[in-house]
Parts: C-alpha cells; sequence; structure tokens
C-alpha cells in the first residue's frame, strides 16, 4: 500500500469553514466608533486652540469692553437639531464670542490644511475643514452637546498662559 502525505477533501472543509468563522468574528471589531472619532477630534481641536493661546498673546490694553473675544477660543454653534463647533481668535471684536470669528481669523486645521469654522451647521465652502460639522460628520445632534457644571456657555477661551 502506498502511504500518502496529502491532505483530505474533507480536512481541507474543515480548515476552510474554520477560516471563515474566524474571520467573521474578526469583521464585526472593525466598525468605526463614531462618537469616540467625534470626542479625540474634538479634543485634539481644543488642544490646538490652547496652544495658539499659548505661542500667540492676544491680550488687548486698550479697554474694549469685548476684549475677551480677542483670545483663542473653541466654541460650539447651535443650528436647529444641528451642530458645529469654531476655533479661532476674534481680533476685530466684532462678533459675539465664537460666532463673530471670520475666515480670516480662524485656526487652521493642521490635518487638511482648511479652516476650523463654518457659515452653516449642514453645509461647509471648500475651504473650511469637514470635521467641524459633528452632526453631518458623527451623526451628534445639537440635544447631545450640552454645557453643565453651573455654566451655560458653550465654548472656552484661552489666554496666554493656556
Amino acid at each position: 500500500m502506498l502511504n500518502k502525505s496529502a491532505f483530505t477533501m474533507i480536512e481541507l472543509v474543515f480548515v476552510i469553514i474554520v477560516l471563515g468563522i474566524l474571520a467573521s468574528i474578526a469583521m464585526d471589531r472593525t466598525d468605526r466608533d463614531l462618537k469616540q472619532e467625534a470626542s479625540e477630534t474634538i479634543l485634539s481641536h481644543i488642544r490646538l486652540a490652547q496652544q495658539l493661546a499659548l505661542s500667540d498673546n492676544k491680550h488687548r490694553s486698550d479697554n474694549n469692553p469685548k476684549w475677551q473675544t480677542a483670545y483663542w477660543q473653541f466654541g460650539f454653534r447651535a443650528c436647529g437639531t444641528s451642530v458645529a463647533y469654531r476655533v479661532g481668535s476674534d481680533t476685530s471684536l466684532g462678533g459675539a464670542g465664537v460666532n463673530g470669528i471670520s475666515v480670516t481669523e480662524a485656526a487652521v486645521d493642521p490635518i487638511d490644511g482648511k479652516y476650523l469654522r463654518t457659515e452653516s451647521c449642514s453645509e461647509n465652502a471648500l475651504d473650511e475643514s469637514p470635521s467641524v460639522l459633528i452632526t453631518k460628520k458623527y451623526g451628534i445632534l445639537n440635544s447631545g452637546v450640552t454645557a453643565s457644571g453651573g455654566c451655560t456657555s458653550r465654548g472656552i477661551a484661552f489666554d496666554y498662559l493656556g
């Protein structure tokens, strides 16, 4: 009798079935966690505003009542159920906090080189970063962004001390 050292068809079928089961288990773990991705992006942009404030002293000594809006700031902007955010410094003191940040006053996203601001909460211009549209990119509604801890402001500003 000839002794062959080859796999039988049934052994190959079992190996393929086991590999298929292992692959299906691994595929379930590759889903994106949008909330985690959103929180990491937002935290990164808050740190960007803080870093810009540390390297750029925006303190004004002209006794303007809106002097604090010139600081580098991060803030949420609500439009109905949609929400977006802006990062910048209202150096012209023309607006109401974060909502007054114009294109020339906005921070630039180091990842895509676009401005971290938007005029609309649903669409952005070609030079505006898509990551600021939280509802559109991550599915987070305005009701999911709340101010707490005794503070009603939806923004934070940084001076030259961070």
